[in-house]
């Protein structure tokens, strides 16, 4: 992983399938920035992306896959590895929701079904968040 622009953009490291050699076509991640008193410390221009929970979500629906990959090779190691990672990710996500939403006023109200896959709560198109919330 290389930084581009600290906090916002970053180009990750790819592999080849058999692990021998390093590629680099240079797959990128930019998070969003905002610029403003709110926010110390960027500077800008403004500028498109996606915000913390999203590669997140990518994570999770990637260690669900190897977990079914366990499951198949008995594999019951790996499997109990992959839950706890699962559950990690997962409190990631309900976290920074929770800060958003505390951050706007709001609070995250979520159901025990929800929270055990808050990656599917689908979140909203203008900002990304799931907290309650309306844009004007």
């Amino acid at each position: 992983m290389r930084i581009l622009e600290a906090g916002h953009n970053y180009e990750l490291d790819s592999y080849k399938p058999k692990g021998s050699h390093l590629v680099y076509d240079q797959q990128k991640l930019a998070f969003f920035k905002k610029v403003g008193e709110e926010f110390p410390g960027n500077e800008g221009p403004q500028h498109s992306g996606t915000n913390c929970q999203e590669p997140l979500r990518v994570v999770i629906d990637r260690i669900e896959y190897l977990r079914m990959q366990a499951l198949a090779l008995n594999d019951w190691d790996s499997l109990q590895d992959d839950n706890r990672v699962l559950h990690l990710l997962r409190k990631a996500i309900q976290i920074l929701e929770g800060r958003a939403a505390r951050r706007a006023g709001k609070v995250l109200s979520l159901s025990v079904p929800e929270l055990e896959r808050i990656e599917k709560v689908p979140p909203c198109k203008v900002c990304g968040h799931i907290y309650p919330h309306e844009h004007v």
